[in-house]
């Protein structure tokens, strides 16, 4: 019945499971065109009515993105930190377009490699306290600012 309180009882909110604000979304889509399907989601937070789940077994598309083959035409990922260089790599040998919402840490050694995938011009997220939540916008990140989230054409 309250599922911003039962996830805080199992513990803290899982990264995968953030979900960007419906209006930043729909700013997305309007800077870059409506994607079509969501890589890394979950029935909760996906963007797109098709999507792989990252362990959903309903998922419309099945689990784990990067053990299938991707439809084309626009595709949207806010992924793990960890599935970041895998999706980048599938990117760049299959020649994908995506939307790619990522931490701009410049001293992660994948960010040279987003600016040299680079389609278009990049888009720092703007900040606002309930950019990022979890269980039906029960549990806010608690530090966004930190992430510094950019989308990447």
């Amino acid at each position: 019945m309250n599922l911003g309180a039962e996830l805080l009882s199992r513990g803290i909110p899982l990264y995968a499971d953030w979900t960007l604000h419906p209006r930043i979304v729909s700013q997305l889509w309007v800077r870059y065109g409506r994607a079509a399907v969501d890589l890394f989601a979950s029935k909760e937070n996906a963007q797109c009515q098709l999507f792989f789940s990252m362990r959903d077994l309903n998922a419309p598309l099945g689990v784990d993105a990067l053990a299938h083959d991707w439809p084309p035409g626009l595709l949207y990922t806010f992924p793990p930190l960890a599935l970041i260089p895998p999706t980048l790599a599938r990117v760049r040998e299959q020649r994908h377009t995506l939307i790619l919402i990522a931490p701009h840490w410049p001293a992660m050694y994948w960010l040279a490699e987003i600016y040299q995938l680079l389609c278009g011009q990049p888009w720092q997220l703007p900040l606002r306290r309930d950019i990022l939540s979890q269980a039906g916008w029960a549990i806010f990140h608690p530090d966004p600012e930190r992430l510094a989230l950019w989308a990447c054409p």
